[in-house]
């Protein structure tokens, strides 16, 4: 009987350690992924709304207690993925694990924006798809159409100008606003107004819910059907009554198969230096008029440290010149005109400057849907 319990122990254990030594071998062979950063250059197929997204970052964060749990933080170079959040932090939980390939998807609502999410990682690449939902405005899912020209206005250019009067001739005066309207509906090329010639090239545009801004245009007016821009060139939020709007110049060269990034880094930093706030995008002002018209403008706090910037350049005669003469040339028939009536507001430029209290530049458009 002895004997017979001893062999009983000695079996179980035999068991036990077997056991343990089965259940630890399970756990050495649970995979895991380290702390990745992926970009356009590391590895990383990022999509928004089903449309590629380029010049972002994704970093995968695993948890350190649970190989089944991690964050993905959703940064940007120039902005963040998510229209107006420089940096989201999503948790993920349920990491589905199979031959190296780490799979998760789910929901979050970060700040009122749901985040839709689906992906696959590995330790050099990962495919992330994102659909986004941001939060409802008065804007949201809206298309405005630009109005149509009408005979001597500016339609569809909204100005609101108010400065001081400047001389004209011998006796008269004239205000920047009257005069800027004139040229603009007056200047032709190709026989057509300024007015006239952007609404043939843009038509609407659309504020998506996802954040998206969305336009109808031509590449030329003599182009027979319009064209639908590409989704993740331009994005927006809506605060505080601005419309701000953060562009994607990546995506928009790698389109336009053109390096416009030099050119556009330049313009940031002299918006900077003149003391003109981007961080939250270009700030679009708006404003709702009769007949569902809405009128959409950069305003005072942004052009007029612009105006006071290149003013220097107006107070020399030989710039004036220059400017009047090159225009001339482009005018033809129009070429009086530009001596008469455009050098004396270019003359008057840097008092109007000095005496602006408002200025307003935009679009005319009225909503369609």
């Amino acid at each position: 009987m002895k004997k017979q319990i001893s062999n009983l122990l000695f079996i179980m254990a035999t068991a036990i350690i077997l056991f343990s030594g089965c259940k630890n071998d399970d756990e050495v062979k649970i995979e895991t992924l380290s702390p990745t950063a992926y970009t356009d250059s590391n590895g990383l197929s990022l999509t928004y709304s089903g449309t590629p997204m380029l010049e972002k970052q994704v970093n995968f964060t695993p948890d350190a207690q649970d190989p089944y749990k991690a964050t993905l933080t959703l940064t940007g170079t120039a902005a963040g993925i998510i229209p107006g959040m420089s940096e989201v932090k999503l948790n993920l939980s349920d990491i589905q694990i199979e031959n190296s390939v780490f799979s998760f998807a789910g929901t979050e609502v970060v700040n009122g924006v749901s985040i839709e999410y689906t992906g696959k990682a590995t330790s050099t690449t990962m495919a992330l798809d994102l659909k986004v939902t941001m939060p409802q405005h008065e804007l949201t899912g809206k298309t405005v159409k630009l109005l149509s020209p009408a005979l001597f206005q500016t339609t569809p250019i909204y100005i609101n100008w108010q400065a001081d009067d400047f001389p004209l001739g011998e006796e008269g005066s004239w205000d920047m606003q009257s005069a800027i309207s004139m040229i603009l509906a007056m200047a032709k090329m190709d026989d057509k107004t300024i007015p006239e010639m952007l609404v043939d090239v843009l038509s609407e545009v659309t504020f998506l819910a996802d954040g998206n801004i969305q336009a109808k245009y031509k590449d030329s007016p003599e182009d027979a059907e319009w064209k639908t821009s590409p989704l993740n060139l331009a994005m927006y939020t809506v605060s505080n009554g601005k419309i701000n709007v953060v562009l994607n110049m990546t995506q928009i060269a790698a389109i336009a198969g053109t390096d416009i990034l030099p050119t556009f880094e330049t313009a940031l930093t002299f918006l900077a230096s003149v003391g003109v706030d981007l961080s939250a995008g270009i700030p679009l002002a708006y404003s709702t008029e009769e007949n569902n018209g809405i009128n959409i403008y950069l305003d005072t706090n942004f052009i007029l440290p612009i105006l006071k910037a290149v003013k220097p350049l107006f107070e020399s005669e030989a710039f004036i010149t220059n400017i009047v003469e090159m225009l001339k040339e482009q005018a033809g028939d129009m070429a009086p005109l530009v001596e008469a009536l455009l050098k004396p507001v270019l003359v008057a430029f840097p008092n109007v400057i000095d005496t602006t209290t408002e200025i307003e530049l935009g679009l005319n458009t009225q909503l369609v849907n």
